[in-house]
């Protein structure tokens, strides 16, 4: 007989604003950061089906992007409905990928461990060759081939394999704070290429917003880790208390930055008909 499990409510974060959480949780999994660098293996890859034009690559990309997406919500949804009624039977975990393997062994027995061992390992691998492939393919292009991209291989999986060796929970110490400081210039990055046939944004305006997101961040990481530089000015921000201060002052630069750049393209426009009338009517 099936047992309805007594599932705790949400705490802290969780409830006060879930989706603001949420949001920021899900910076931990990097996948909008591999989505800059999987852009590429996805462009190549099109490109060798000979879809050449940037229409094709465009609504190829929008398909499987839309593919994609809905697996990826139905995969985090299935996670976190295991974490809702997991909360009261493991109250001390420390991770979700504890929370995970000691709801599997609870339910399925002790075998479950290795069965999820290798779907983190098959999950985990297409990442792994998607960031690898990419990233060497940037530094051997990047280094002017001094190094081989079979050498940037070897470098890359032997620094990943020992960094690997130091826990979860160690690494996303470390990593949480550089993704804070990441994440926002990377969303802006990713908003501002989706829109920029319709805006076109200019060289400005991608500069001055994307400075934006990178520096109230780090003065937000700066704050955190004791040096209190600003913090009363970021605490007053909007959507500080969930972690977007960096929100509104972005969106702000963006777009002053298109209105002056579009004013002064406008303008220009104009000094050039006018001069060439005036050549007309001198003419």
């Amino acid at each position: 007989m099936f047992v309805k499990p007594d599932i705790g409510g949400p705490i802290l974060d969780y409830k006060k604003s879930p989706v603001a959480k949420g949001i920021v949780e899900g910076y931990n999994t990097m996948d909008a950061i591999a989505a800059l660098n999987f852009g590429l293996v996805i462009n190549l890859s099109l490109k060798k089906f000979n879809i050449k034009d940037d229409k094709g690559i465009t609504n190829y990309t929008i398909k499987s992007g839309i593919v994609a997406g809905a697996i990826l919500f139905t995969i985090y949804y299935m996670l976190s409905y295991v974490g809702k009624i997991s909360s009261n039977i493991f109250p001390n975990a420390e991770n979700g990928a504890i929370i995970l393997t000691q709801t599997a062994r609870f339910v399925f027995g002790p075998f479950t461990e290795l069965l999820l061992a290798a779907i983190f390992t098959l999950a985990c691998l297409t990442t792994c060759v998607g960031l690898i492939t990419s990233g060497c393919e940037y530094f051997e292009g990047y280094f002017k081939h001094k190094i081989s991209y079979k050498n940037w291989v070897r470098i890359w999986t032997l620094f990943s394999f020992l960094i690997a060796n130091f826990g979860l929970n160690k690494l996303l110490s470390i990593s949480v704070p550089i993704l804070n400081m990441i994440y926002p210039v990377v969303m802006l990055l990713i908003f501002m290429g989706v829109s920029h046939n319709r805006m076109n944004y200019t060289h400005l305006s991608y500069v001055v917003s994307a400075s934006f997101a990178i520096i109230i961040p780090i003065v937000e990481n700066l704050a955190k880790a004791g040096l209190n530089l600003l913090t009363i000015i970021l605490e007053k921000m909007p959507f500080a208390q969930y972690g977007f201060s960096w929100l509104v002052p972005t969106a702000l630069a963006l777009s002053i930055t298109s209105l002056i750049s579009n004013l002064i393209k406008d303008n220009s426009n104009i000094n050039i008909k006018v001069n060439n009338l005036v050549k007309n009517f001198k003419s």
